[in-house]
C-alpha cells in the first residue's frame, strides 16, 4: 500500500514538474513575441527632396539701372549732359518689362551760333532674354533683344547768332526765341547683362533709334532731342549705354 502511494506521489510530482517546465517555456515565448511586437520599426530613409529652383518662379526680382555712358561722354566732349536711370522687372527670367527716364542739357557755343536746349524723356518697352532657360541656372546673365517707344519734351533756343553784311561792313547779333517741342520715336535694343557678384550686374546695350516724329506741325526743329540724340537728316540714330545694375533681393 505504501509503495503504491509513493509511486502515485512520484508520478504526480514528475507531472507537476513537467507542467511547470512547459508553462515556463510558453511564457518565455509569449514575452519574446511581445517584445518583438512592441519594438518600433527602424525609420526608412525618405528620398531627399530636390532643391527648389528659384529661377522657376514667375517673379525674378526688380532691377535698378544707372547709365554711366553719358556722364563719361560729357566728361570727354563737354557740350551736353545727359542723365538716365531705368527700372525693369524679371518675369520667368525671360521677359523684362522696362521703363527708362532721363534728362538732357545742351550748350553748344561754336563760332557762329550759341545753341541751348534742355528737356526730359521717357522710354517704355520690354526685353526678351534669348538665353535658354536652365533649371539649374545660378546666375542672372542675360542676352536680350527689346523694343521701346520714346517720348521727349524739350525747350530750345538759338541764344545768339552773328549776322551782317560783308558788302556794307556791318555785323550784329541775333537772339532767337525759345521754342517747345514734343517728339517721339521707335527704338530697338540689343543688350547683354552679367552678374558680377550677388545682386550686382553690369550691362552693355546698343540702341537703334528710328521713325522720329513730332506731335505738332513745326516750322523749326531742335538740334538735339533728349533720349534720341542729334536730330539730323539721317533716318536713324545709333547709341550706346553702359549700365550698373542692382537687383532688389526677393
Amino acid at each position: 500500500m505504501e509503495k503504491c502511494m509513493f509511486k502515485y506521489l512520484g508520478s504526480l510530482l514528475v507531472g507537476l514538474v513537467l507542467a511547470m517546465t512547459v508553462s515556463a517555456q510558453e511564457a518565455v515565448q509569449v514575452t519574446e513575441s511581445e517584445v518583438v511586437s512592441d519594438a518600433k520599426p527602424e525609420p526608412v530613409a525618405e528620398p531627399a527632396a530636390e532643391p527648389k529652383n528659384p529661377k522657376a518662379k514667375v517673379y525674378q526680382g526688380t532691377y535698378l539701372n544707372l547709365d554711366i555712358y553719358n556722364p563719361i561722354y560729357t566728361a570727354v566732349c563737354g557740350n551736353r549732359f545727359e542723365f538716365e536711370v531705368s527700372v525693369d522687372v524679371g518675369l520667368w527670367h525671360r521677359l523684362f518689362p522696362k521703363v527708362e527716364f532721363g534728362m538732357q542739357l545742351v550748350n553748344e557755343d561754336p563760332e557762329i551760333a550759341d545753341y541751348q536746349s534742355n528737356g526730359f524723356f521717357f522710354r517704355a518697352g520690354a526685353d526678351f532674354n534669348l538665353m535658354n532657360f536652365q533649371s539649374t541656372r545660378k546666375y542672372d546673365h542675360s542676352l536680350c533683344m527689346g523694343l521701346r517707344y520714346g517720348y521727349a519734351h524739350t525747350r530750345y533756343a538759338l541764344a545768339s547768332a552773328e549776322g551782317g553784311s560783308d558788302y556794307w561792313g556791318e555785323s550784329g547779333t541775333i537772339d532767337g526765341e525759345e521754342e517747345v517741342c514734343d517728339a517721339g520715336w521707335i527704338e530697338g535694343v540689343l543688350s547683354i547683362r552679367a552678374e558680377v557678384c550677388p545682386h550686382f550686374l553690369i550691362g552693355l546695350a546698343a540702341h537703334l533709334k528710328f521713325m522720329p516724329h513730332y506731335y505738332a506741325e513745326r516750322t523749326s526743329v531742335p538740334v538735339y532731342i533728349p533720349g534720341y540724340g542729334k536730330n539730323s537728316d539721317a533716318t536713324a540714330n545709333f547709341g550706346l549705354s553702359l549700365t550698373l545694375t542692382y537687383q532688389i533681393p526677393y
